[in-house]
């Protein structure tokens, strides 16, 4: 009996040591799988415009529709404050964005840091509203990349998250794109400045990296 134990239980071991439901076959996984590509003006991982593109075409900035209309922070009627170690150069909005919420708070309706960090789009939550040159790098896309009929409007001002901080004039005041200035005055009629004042409500695009 003790015998007809021992080979029963040598065939059971046997028998699940060549069962080949139970190894992982992972013969069909490509070990370097080719990166996505994508294209200047296309769609990106976020579901924004792509106005900005690696010589790659498998990292840039892609840009947001239109989120709204409204205004820049939240002071009430002022004075208003210069919010320390905002920048204006590319890479620096997603920071920016940041220090403005964090000033401004959650509490205090909406507002154009907010506005942007709030948003999720095809599952992207890594959005935020540009700097002073990243919304620079929209304009010349919008001006002079490939044609893209109905994506921006000559009737938008963008509020971007860089203040004029180094000006004599308004160092409170955010840099602001205007789509709609004369490009025969680049960049006066384009690259301005705009009051923080509550009242004042201008038109907001996130930006992503990916």
């Amino acid at each position: 009996m003790k015998k007809i134990l021992t080979l029963l239980f040598f065939g059971i071991l046997f028998s699940c040591s060549n069962d080949d439901s139970t190894t992982n076959d992972n013969t069909n996984l490509d070990p370097n799988p080719t990166p996505t590509s994508y294209t200047l003006g296309g769609i990106g991982p976020g579901g924004g415009r792509i106005f900005s593109l690696d010589a790659n075409g498998q990292h840039g900035l892609e840009v947001s529709a239109v989120l709204g209309q409204v205004k820049w922070g939240y002071e009430g009627d002022g004075p208003y404050s210069i919010i320390t170690g905002l920048g204006t150069s590319i890479g620096t909005g997603a920071e920016n964005t940041n220090k403005i919420v964090t000033y401004f708070g959650s509490g205090n309706g909406v507002y154009a840091a907010k506005l942007c960090n709030d948003l999720i789009q095809n599952g992207k939550d890594d959005w935020y509203l540009p700097s002073k040159d990243e919304l620079i790098k929209v304009y010349q896309y919008y001006k002079y990349g490939p044609a893209c009929l109905d994506c921006f409007s000559i009737n938008e001002t963008l509020w971007s998250s860089s203040q004029n901080q180094s000006g004599n004039s308004c160092p409170v005041c955010p840099w602001i794109i205007d789509l709609g200035g004369l490009s025969s005055n680049y960049p006066d009629s384009v690259i301005k400045y705009e009051s923080p004042h509550p009242n004042i409500t201008l038109h907001v695009r996130a930006i992503r990296n990916f």
